[in-house]
């Protein structure tokens, strides 16, 4: 939770930033229905933020986080999506 807490104020703190859809690194294109996080390897684990009914399990691999309306209900969820599309995206990294 602390780790969406960052990743929102990071997006909003940046006007230009502040309203979109952006690509995370949490996907299944290894293993159907599985989610990892392309950045560590690591699977998802028990924490998830999805929205509403995702993931579609079997239909989308890659996923976003919303960030739009502060008081819409999708914003700050995940959902998974179809790879395809381009999006802004958030890495994680080392700090060096």
């Amino acid at each position: 939770m602390n780790t969406l807490i960052f990743i929102l104020g990071v997006v909003f703190s940046a006007d230009e930033l502040a309203v979109g859809n952006y690509f995370t690194s949490l996907n299944d294109n290894n293993e159907a229905d599985m989610y990892y996080w392309e950045s560590t390897g690591q699977p998802l684990g028990s924490y998830s933020n999805w929205y509403d009914k995702n993931p579609e399990l079997g239909v989308a691999d890659c996923s976003l986080i919303a960030a739009g309306d502060i008081n819409s209900p999708v914003n700050g969820k995940w959902q998974s999506i179809n790879c395809k599309f381009i999006f802004a995206f958030i890495c994680e990294g080392a700090i060096v």
